[in-house]
């Protein structure tokens, strides 16, 4: 039966089995919820007389007035366990590598460097990009670009030496004095936020002119001349045709790029989407028949797929304001209007696809077009251009020359609960994607 336990203002509910239980039995009960030892224990009701004697048999209790135990008596100090709990969330990096937890070293921010930062740390995840790093030979010169490769190669050491994060003052110094437009400063003096798509540009400008030579795994380059395009590059297959008259030839030409870009309209709902407005499109050129500029279709196909593809989110667009750079316009974020057929959209279970596998279908579809799509370097033959994300910079802010940038790496085996997985979509001020890289899958 239940019997209300009344020590000092707390209140316990407490089984007593009348029956076939015994007073040390009750005592223990009574020790296991209020810590106060069975010696200490002095116990009134009214269904006996004084202090409750051990001797007592509860069959002979009358159950009507077992109904509360007042009890009265010191509890026991609660010791602290001998050996205290410890959570991860609390140990230093430095206790993390000691227990066997290594996490990848950061990049301090030296100044609104978060556009650098989290774009190496993307970049530092494509295992063959850093083996033609670490072969780089040589070390500081008068010449800048050398430096800027040198030093981005040290800085890459520094991170695999090191569990905390390192502040990477040489390599900025040399980013800054190789490219003066990353040294721009604000009225106040303070160094510029910058666009990490112009600084992915610039990196990858100057190392393709810098690492000419294959490396122990990329024995050869195969018609490319340097380990950027080798394995960033696609080749592209661009045709024009003129719209307005059939008398004019159709010109074919082929491109390098070392991006594919996804172009985001009030109509994009998937990556492949906004990927095939940029390969499709008109432009005006001037058509000999005719005499005049006149409207072309043009048309690009990947050719040459390769090891590792960089997708760019078209998220910014040009706005004039008043606190404009020279009054040019600065790059403004996209803010997509929330329509109900969107949810409709999203509901629908046909066409539910994370933006990741959207990518890896996208990339698959354009590398297969017409049939022609080769194998880049590195890559297996019968390459199907299967693809899987390993890194995203993502951008919060409304312009690209302000707000925060974060590089986002996979690591290799971890699992992580579905919504804990960081939510890349939306406007505003909120995390998106605006670079993606991906390599390929065997």
């Amino acid at each position: 039966m239940k019997v209300a336990l009344k020590w000092g203002k707390q209140t316990f509910d407490v089984d007593v089995d009348v029956q076939n239980g015994t007073v040390d039995l009750l005592r223990a009960q009574i020790y296991a919820v209020t810590n106060v030892p069975v010696e200490r224990q002095k116990l009134m009701s009214k269904a006996w007389k004084g202090m409750l004697k051990d001797d007592v048999v509860l069959s002979s209790l009358d159950p009507t007035k077992l109904t509360q135990i007042m009890l009265m008596g010191s509890a026991d100090e609660v010791k602290p366990p001998e050996v205290k709990t410890v959570f991860t969330e609390d140990l230093s990096t430095s206790e993390l590598a000691s227990a066997g937890v290594n996490y990848p070293a950061g990049l301090t921010n030296l100044g609104n460097t978060c556009y650098m930062n989290a774009t190496l740390q993307c970049l530092r995840y494509a295992p063959d990009f850093r083996e033609a790093l670490k072969e780089y030979k040589g070390g500081m010169t008068s010449d800048l670009a050398h430096n800027f490769t040198s030093s981005l190669r040290d800085t890459f050491y520094q991170l695999d030496a090191n569990i905390d994060s390192i502040p990477p003052i040489l390599f900025v110094d040399t980013l800054r004095r190789a490219f003066p437009q990353f040294a721009q400063q604000g009225p106040r003096g303070g160094f510029m936020q910058q666009d990490s798509d112009e600084f992915l540009s610039s990196l990858f400008g100057t190392l393709g002119r810098q690492l000419k030579q294959p490396t122990t795994s990329i024995k050869s380059l195969e018609g490319t001349d340097n380990m950027v395009d080798a394995l960033f590059g696609l080749e592209m297959e661009e045709t024009l045709q003129c719209a307005e008259t059939d008398h004019e030839p159709v010109i074919s030409k082929k491109e390098k790029a070392l991006k594919l870009v996804c172009n985001i309209t009030k109509d994009t709902n998937h990556i492949s989407e906004g990927i095939k407005i940029g390969l499709e499109g008109t432009i005006e050129k001037n058509s000999d028949v005719l005499g005049r500029n006149a409207t072309w279709k043009k048309s690009q196909k990947i050719n040459r797929l390769p090891k590792y593809l960089c997708v760019q989110f078209m998220r910014f667009y040009w706005k004039l304001t008043p606190e404009s750079r020279d009054h040019t316009g600065v790059k403004c974020k996209m803010l997509r209007v929330r329509d109900a057929r969107d949810e409709a959209k999203a509901a629908a279970p046909d066409v539910e696809m994370d933006e990741d596998a959207a990518a890896l279908a996208a990339a698959t579809t354009m590398s297969l077009t017409g049939g022609r799509a080769t194998a880049g370097i590195g890559l297996p033959l019968n390459f199907q251009g299967n693809y899987e994300l390993y890194a995203v910079v993502t951008h919060k802010g409304r312009s690209a020359d302000s707000g925060h940038y974060i590089g986002w790496a996979r690591v290799q085996g971890g699992t992580h609960a579905s919504e804990d997985i960081q939510k890349l979509k939306g406007g505003g001020d909120w995390h998106m994607a605006y670079l993606t890289f991906y390599r390929a899958k065997n």
